[in-house]
């Protein structure tokens, strides 16, 4: 699962199945 640290909707998820990603990595935007 992914916790969001605010309320909104994801817009621009950019991840794919299998990928690392590094922490702090922008994967997709919380627009409100």
């Amino acid at each position: 699962p992914l916790n969001a640290h605010r309320a909104g909707t994801v817009k621009g998820l950019a991840a794919e199945v299998g990928t690392s990603i590094t922490s702090g990595a922008v994967i997709c935007e919380i627009k409100d």
